[in-house]
């Protein structure tokens, strides 16, 4: 663990020293040697060099690509660093960093701003590596994804907001009549402070400017990152499926990806490392905007699961010609839809999803598309002003609150006790005691030791129920500051699991102010060195 000795007080702490950590994760981060054969380069800064000129070898359509973000912006103003690195996708020299996520509501989870932080942070840091080139910062919003119940809420101050609607197709497309509802109640959460009306507004302004839901999820995302440069790019987007029809083509035609995905997971398997994504015989659904359903191969046609459409092989062929728009990629497809749109480097995700890419290599060799460099995403820990109060009361660090609760408690409570309650000497000095005992015993007669032995494991049980009892009651004289352990923890690892998979992003930025903290967050953060991250606001 390693302090910096800034204003604000910011903890480094080494990913093994983070329980919270899935032992894939931990062993990405960490360059596990199981792993090293299944990524294209690991994620060091040099390792661009050669991630550059592999790129430049397989260049993508980079009018098609600045035509339509063109596009997305179309209605929007771009700020001068977003049209700077618009204008720099000319260039061949001009490379791609990607972050992507659903749209989750009112950005979700903190991660979700993690992420973007991550590849902003990126891009700075290879500008200064790598002057003759130009990064350029990309969050693709997944608008085709239509598992709504996963987008559909937030908690803030340890409350729920939910956004209840009728579900049906792509979660982008869905109209945001009843999302005033949910504005309001979030913004009523945030209180009258001067940070809080700027939340406020930057949520009324997406709100107002919207009629789909997509496009206020967009409007919040490039309110908080424009002048950062970041290019918010929706896939979902007819000219860009059909630069990939051919690619769509291929995966329902001739099903490659199933059998190239499951040979690297039985790889991963053998290697004691369990599989994350489920490969199907075609990874896509047919999307039109009331419903998505996957497309499969049954009695030589391509049926729609759950209705009476099939298409004969020359009849998707035709469709997807005609209309490349209403073919989704699922989450085995889309990594190989999004590299062969951008001239992309690197892309940056958590855990779970650094874990699908591993299992693609041998796809994307296949589909002759290449393979980025995986980085995993910045992860961190918002101490708030009330919370290092507490610490300070306590006498407690962060470190001390990655165990498990009881864990926590207990070591407390020795700490502070005067009486010693761990009786594991005196447990010692018994069973040396029986031992001689048994020993003198056993030259009168040798078949008492074993009712000697039976005596020394009920002595040692009363032992343990004595040591229980002293602890329980030295909890209730502690009543008041086990509560207030109990409360703390819940608070920094709610459920025991990392505080960026349940708060979101504005339960710190009313204090601090939007801006002000994405600026700290991507000050601080090192996407090239694995670490967690905890920053004293």
């Amino acid at each position: 663990m390693t302090t910096d000795t800034s204003e604000k007080t910011i903890l480094r702490i080494k990913p093994q020293d983070v329980p919270q950590y899935s032992k894939k994760d931990l062993a990405y981060q960490q360059m596990d040697e199981r792993l090293k054969d299944l990524i294209s380069y690991e994620p060091s800064i040099d390792a661009f060099a050669n991630a550059i000129q592999e790129r430049k070898k397989k260049p993508v359509d980079r009018k098609l690509l600045i035509s339509q973000i063109h596009g997305i912006y179309e209605k929007r103003s771009l700020t001068p660093s977003q049209l700077s690195n618009l204008s720099a996708l000319n260039e061949e020299d001009t490379f791609t960093l990607v972050t992507a996520h659903q749209p989750s509501l009112l950005t979700g989870p903190l991660y979700y701003i993690y992420k973007i932080c991550s590849v902003i942070k990126s891009c700075h840091l290879l500008s200064d590596a790598y002057p003759d080139q130009h990064f350029v910062p990309i969050f693709i919003s997944g608008s085709e994804d239509h598992d709504f119940e996963e987008i559909n809420h937030c908690n803030i101050f340890n409350k729920r907001i939910e956004w209840n609607e009728n579900a049906g197709g792509a979660v982008g497309r869905m109209p945001i009549e009843k999302l005033d509802d949910v504005v309001n109640q979030f913004s009523e959460i945030l209180g009258s402070s001067e940070h809080a009306s700027q939340i406020r507004n930057i949520l009324y302004e997406a709100l107002n400017g919207s009629t789909i839901y997509k496009h206020f999820n967009f409007n919040i995302v490039n309110e908080l990152f424009a002048n950062f440069g970041l290019l918010v790019v929706d896939m979902d987007r007819k000219e860009f499926k059909a630069a990939f029809s051919d690619h769509i083509i291929e995966e329902i035609i001739k099903r490659p990806s199933e059998n190239l995905v499951l040979k690297t997971q039985q790889i991963l398997e053998e290697r004691g490392i369990s599989n994350q994504a489920h490969p199907r015989d075609i990874n896509f659904f047919y999307l039109k905007d009331n419903f998505r359903t996957r497309i499969t191969y049954e009695n030589g046609r391509y049926q729609l699961v759950d209705t009476e459409i099939s298409f004969s092989e020359a009849e998707i062929k035709e469709e997807i010609h005609n209309h490349p728009e209403r073919f989704s990629p699922n989450v085995i497809m889309r990594p190989i839809y999004q590299e062969s749109i951008l001239p992309n480097l690197a892309y940056i995700g958590g855990g779970g999803e650094i874990a699908y890419w591993l299992e693609r290599k041998s796809q994307f060799e296949h589909f002759n598309v290449p393979f980025p460099i995986l980085m995993r995403r910045n992860s961190a820990l918002l101490v708030d002003k009330s919370s290092q109060k507490l610490l300070r009361k306590l006498d407690m660090d962060i470190p001390s609150f990655f165990p498990h609760v009881d864990d926590i408690i207990n070591h407390y409570i020795k700490r502070e006790s005067e009486i010693n309650i761990d009786l594991g000497r005196h447990k010692g000095e018994l069973s040396q005691l029986f031992t001689g005992i048994s020993k003198e015993a056993e030259v009168i007669d040798p078949t008492i030791s074993k009712w000697i032995q039976a005596e020394r494991v009920k002595q040692l049980k009363v032992i343990d129920q004595i040591e229980s009892r002293l602890k329980r009651t030295i909890k209730q004289q502690e009543e008041v500051t086990i509560n207030q352990i109990r409360k703390l923890k819940d608070k920094l690892f709610p459920g025991n699991g990392l505080q960026e998979r349940q708060d979101n992003f504005f339960q710190y930025a009313v204090n601090q102010g939007s801006y002000n903290l994405i600026q700290d967050l991507i000050e601080e953060f090192r996407p090239f060195t694995p670490e967690f991250l905890v920053m004293y606001l």
